[in-house]
């Protein structure tokens, strides 16, 4: 799934996405990058909305593992754990790289095995290329049954085990 069918994805699916006018920057085997315009995020105080922040990294997160495992699995977010460094005065992007092959396999793996898996992963919130905030975050998969309708699903590309 390329950069611009994520976005459409996004959009069509998490109305809040299209009114916080989130952009998808790149999603590929490596990272996923998601950017926002300050003007909707914004908090009574001119500076970028917390909660605006934090969703933006929980969105790079999940698309991040989504664009790995793929459906039939859905994907729910578990626990996550902000740390505001500064406040942002500007556009701002999310950041998550990818997790190892390795740890994609063993996550996988439990998958398959228990039905059931969980993947920490680390985003990180950018303006103008410096850090403002940090999220670590848990997500958990389960594997959709035969005859059960998918929630949310979207195709993932193949990715290469090396």
């Amino acid at each position: 799934m390329t950069a611009p069918e994520v976005e459409i994805f996004l959009h069509e699916n998490i109305p809040l996405t299209r009114a916080m006018g989130v952009r998808v920057a790149r999603a590929d085997d490596h990272e996923v990058r998601l950017s926002a315009p300050l003007g909707p995020n914004v908090n009574h105080l001119e500076t970028g909305f917390g909660g605006s922040l934090a969703t933006l990294a929980i969105l790079a997160g999940w698309v991040c593992l989504r664009l790995k495992i793929g459906p039939p699995n859905q994907i729910v977010i578990r626990d996550v754990q902000m740390k505001f460094s500064r406040p942002i005065e500007g556009d701002f992007e999310a950041v998550c790289t990818s997790p190892s092959h390795r740890e994609i396999e063993r996550f996988e793996a439990r998958l398959s095995r228990r039905g059931r898996a969980k993947l920490e992963l680390d985003v990180t919130v950018f303006e103008r290329d410096q850090p403002a905030c940090s999220m670590r975050a848990t997500y958990v998969a389960s594997r959709q049954l035969a005859g059960e309708s998918a929630v949310v699903s979207f195709q993932a590309a193949p990715v290469p085990v090396q």
